[in-house]
């Protein structure tokens, strides 16, 4: 009985130096896989009226990250606030309309494949977590609003039969958000490596430079691995 006694009570004189010599800042680094979704486009020409649906298939493609973070210890490492910039960047797959007028001509319909389009974002969020505090395990999930760069950059040749092609690029500064979940592991009580899962979402607008507007929804789902150092 006392030796059991003795080895829980040294569990707990480990466990609550561990948790003594944890600082509460943190900074880390991130990378992954961006995961979108089909992109639709409300694409317009408002000078005359004309207006149309289209849609974009996006290669799976990469985000890359940096974070600081603050865990407070008076909320018993319960929360975590912090501070993140993303990039992520995907190749046009596919781009397809069931046909639309664009001033004077008339375009047919048309699923083709893109080869010279991609999309990025350059993102800053205001994560906030909720964790699980005890042991070297830490389960959490979070919430994150943020402002995004988008840049949306087309160099398409000929997407129809007819010899209809484009090629634009611009960007849009916008209102973005995240869904987080993950677990970080403590290897250390300085180091932390996790994994995690995203959802990106905005919606950007653009006017290109002969008038036309399209508005987007572009979705992604993001996995991602990362490491953090606290101090």
């Amino acid at each position: 009985m006392n030796k059991m006694a003795l080895g829980v009570w040294a569990v707990w004189i480990a466990t609550a130096g561990w948790a003594a010599e944890t600082p509460s800042f943190y900074a880390g680094i991130s990378g992954g896989l961006a995961m979108p979704m089909n992109m639709l486009e409300e694409w317009s020409w408002p000078e005359r009226g004309q207006q149309a649906d289209l849609k974009e298939e996006i290669h799976n493609g990469f985000v890359i990250g940096a974070k600081a973070g603050w865990i407070p210890a008076v909320l018993g490492g319960r929360f975590a606030a912090e501070l993140e910039y993303s990039y992520r960047r995907a190749e046009f797959d596919r781009i397809m309309s069931p046909g639309f007028a664009a001033g004077p001509y008339t375009i047919a319909g048309f699923y083709s494949p893109a080869t010279d389009s991609h999309i990025e974002f350059q993102s800053l969020f205001v994560n906030f977590l909720i964790r699980y505090p005890d042991g070297r395990v830490h389960p959490y999930i979070g919430f994150g609003p943020g402002v995004t760069r988008c840049t949306v950059s087309f160099n398409e040749a000929e997407l129809t039969t007819e010899g209809f092609g484009f090629a634009e690029s611009g960007d849009d500064t916008t209102f973005c958000w995240q869904a987080l979940a993950g677990v970080d592991f403590d290897i250390s009580a300085r180091v932390m490596v996790g994994a995690g899962y995203r959802y990106f979402a905005a919606q950007p607008s653009f006017t290109w430079a002969n008038g036309t507007q399209s508005d987007y929804d572009p979705v992604y789902h993001d996995v991602a691995v990362d490491l953090k150092f606290r101090f």
